[in-house]
């Protein structure tokens, strides 16, 4: 049995034995028919469409199909139904003919056709090259995944961390970390005008006919891959923008948004205020009645009323629709106000320093709490949703809370210089202060305890985060490069002794020519003196031995001659071959340096830009105006005198958006208060 297999096994190992690039391959024939589909497509996929498809028609040779082999390219068809030896695909793939396909080099790695592949190539080209089961009856038939599919295969989180990317099933959707909700579902609008033979038009609402199976975000973040079948489809990060445009006569003094986010209220220079729809920014109505600048505005949790405060000492109660509802005078300048759930508790602070609680009792509000302890200006109020506890800001550089049916101060917050506003969320366990310092702080109410605070801007941080990893790039290209000088340096010192030693072979080569010279010579004088003697006296045998030996003398001495110049051919072209490599690696060490002077260049660029946005990150930010805290507590807005709302984490320090526009800030609050 040994005796029959080993010849087997011999001539299996032989067939596939690769052939030397450059030799001919000779096909195997099959010995059944060939079909397009089963037997030269797989070929064509794996060695040619990486170079020859409608993507990327090198020479304008497309593959694909044969419709594009008859039409060919640059040189022609690349296929003749029925002549494979007349088929320039053929041809070139069997190596009759150059160029020779696959190249020997290509980017692919793909190998040359086997003679097997080659055989089943031959044939189908002879029997016709019929596009067998490629025709309509194989196109893709493309039918609407079953909507109870929603398996996740594929999620990608952002740079910063503050969203992630779930492809379920062909939908995709993107998750809001922070609010832990689903933040938008991306959708594809041209499937909507995908028509289907005999299902209608595609569904709605997905992002692609098929799974999403791999998704990928851009270093910025700004930019979504998702893919699927033969398709890559890119997904740009929308900037905010504004939805409706609102634009009072004159300068604002406060605004307030209702809790159904259906109104905004505006206070303006001219002591008025005015409502407006936010389905589409129309003026509702306006109301007056202040005497003075209006400092702020609220809204009742129900959005049945609106509560605003002035300089002219007053607090003024409005109805929804704009009517004045009544009004209290006070005694002091007021600089903010705020009210419970129902509006039926009002608290003010102002300059005097005292935070006033008001009640309604009676249908009438009385003052029933004036609560002490600040030592300047009270900047800021804030009020549970029961109406039990109070907040208040100060210029005295803290914040208070205060049990109103005690009237009692419960707990001080130092902010660490002149607060400006304050917030509260509805249940009172999370207190926000903002101060003139650019700094914004998130207390613990139930211990006093300072939580974290925010002063850092979102897009420094994030530019400060790409730059340190560009100037890591940066570093280790450098640090690349100057591996490469090193080693073409060393390169180059091998070079120059190599190139040395040569130059030493064909000094010793010269010499020994000449060595060899001068024992030719005086080997055939010597031969010369021999041979005289011997014919002065043929007959003596010492003599015939003496011509002899000179005469071998000379055949040894010339034969030395010539391989000294052999040698000397071989030295000549070892300092030619040394003379190109050192000049080869002369030029190679060039390119290294200049490929050194160039990275070094960049790097000093970046580690300039890494230098100044840190010395921006250094920068205190402008004064903190306004703040806001959301009403699950998970995020908090600031917005500074420099104009930018900023949006951040409330279970870290760590800064989520940034909005070069005050409306997106309002926007924040009508959202989440």
């Amino acid at each position: 049995m040994r005796s029959v297999l080993a010849p087997v096994v011999l001539l299996a190992t032989v067939a596939r034995m690769p052939v030397a690039y450059g030799e001919p391959i000779q096909p195997t024939e099959p010995d059944r028919s060939v079909d397009f589909q089963r037997d030269i497509s797989p070929i064509l996929e794996a060695k040619c469409l990486a170079c020859h498809s409608r993507a990327v028609s090198e020479n304008d040779f497309i593959l694909e199909d044969v419709a594009g082999m008859l039409k060919g390219g640059v040189g022609g068809p690349a296929l003749v139904l029925g002549a494979p030896d007349r088929s320039p695909m053929y041809r070139y793939s069997a190596r009759i003919e150059e160029p020779y396909m696959p190249p020997e080099d290509n980017d692919v790695q793909a190998a040359a056709l086997t003679p097997v592949e080659l055989g089943l190539l031959h044939k189908w080209i002879l029997d016709g090259a019929a596009a067998g089961t490629t025709g309509k009856a194989q196109q893709l038939r493309w039918r609407p995944l079953p909507e109870h599919l929603k398996a996740t295969y594929a999620i990608a989180l952002d740079p910063w961390n503050r969203c992630v990317a779930a492809g379920r099933s062909n939908r995709l959707m993107i998750y809001d970390l922070v609010g832990r909700t689903a933040a938008a579902r991306l959708v594809d609008p041209h499937l909507d005008d995908v028509s289907l033979a005999d299902r209608g038009t595609w569904p709605a609402n997905v992002a692609q006919r098929d799974a999403v199976h791999a998704l990928a975000f851009s270093p910025d973040g700004t930019l979504l891959a998702s893919g699927g079948y033969r398709v890559i489809r890119l997904w740009r990060k929308i900037s905010p923008h504004p939805v409706v445009h609102i634009a009072p006569p004159q300068p604002i003094t406060a605004v307030a948004v209702s809790q159904d986010q259906q109104v905004l209220a505006t206070a303006t220079s001219d002591h008025s205020i005015r409502f407006y729809s936010l389905c589409d920014g129309a003026l509702c109505t306006t109301a007056s009645g202040h005497t003075g600048p209006i400092t702020s505005l609220q809204f009742s949790g129900d959005g049945l009323r609106l509560v605003s405060c002035s300089a002219d000492a007053s607090i003024r109660l409005w109805n929804a629709d704009g009517s004045a509802q009544g009004s209290i005078e006070t005694r002091t300048q007021l600089n903010d106000v705020a009210a419970d759930e129902t509006a039926e508790l009002i608290a003010t602070g102002g300059i005097d320093g005292i935070v006033h609680v008001w009640a309604m009792t009676d249908s009438e509000y009385t003052a029933v709490r004036e609560l002490t302890g600040h030592s300047a200006a009270v900047s800021s109020v804030a009020t549970t949703s029961d109406g039990k506890h109070v907040f208040s800001g100060s210029q005295d550089t803290t914040a208070r809370m205060w049990d109103v049916e005690a009237g009692s101060e419960l707990r001080t917050f130092n902010h660490g210089s002149a607060v400006v506003d304050i917030t509260v969320t509805p249940d009172g366990s999370r207190l926000v202060t903002a101060g003139e310092n650019g700094a914004a702080r998130l207390w613990n109410t139930a211990d006093g305890q300072l939580l974290y605070e925010y002063k850092s801007d979102l897009t420094t941080s994030r530019r400060l985060v790409q730059h340190v990893e560009d100037k890591k790039v940066a570093d280790q290209r450098v640090a690349n490069v100057d591996e490469k000088v090193t080693l073409a340096e060393k390169d180059l010192k091998d070079r120059e002794t190599g190139a040395k030693q040569a130059r030493e072979n064909m000094d010793k080569s010269r010499q020994a020519i000449a060595d060899a010279d001068k024992k030719h010579q005086d080997a055939v004088a010597a031969a010369e003196a021999a041979a005289k003697d011997l014919t002065a006296k043929p007959d003596v045998e010492e003599l015939n031995k003496k011509a002899a030996d000179a005469d071998k003398a000379v055949e040894e001495a010339a034969s030395a001659a010539k391989q000294a110049r052999t040698g000397l051919d071989a030295a000549q072209r070892g300092t030619r071959i040394a003379a190109q490599s050192l000049a080869k690696a002369k030029d190679n060490l060039d390119d290294r340096q200049q490929q050194a002077r160039s990275e070094r260049e960049a790097q000093a660029a970046i580690a300039e830009q890494l230098s100044r946005v840190q010395e921006t990150a250094a920068q205190p930010l402008s004064a903190v105006r306004s703040v806001m805290i959301a009403a699950d507590g998970r995020r908090v807005a600031t917005l500074g005198d420099d104009g930018v709302a900023r949006v951040w984490r409330t279970d870290s320090d760590a800064p989520l958006d940034a909005y070069a526009d005050s409306y997106a800030f309002i926007g924040f609050c009508a959202a989440d208060r």
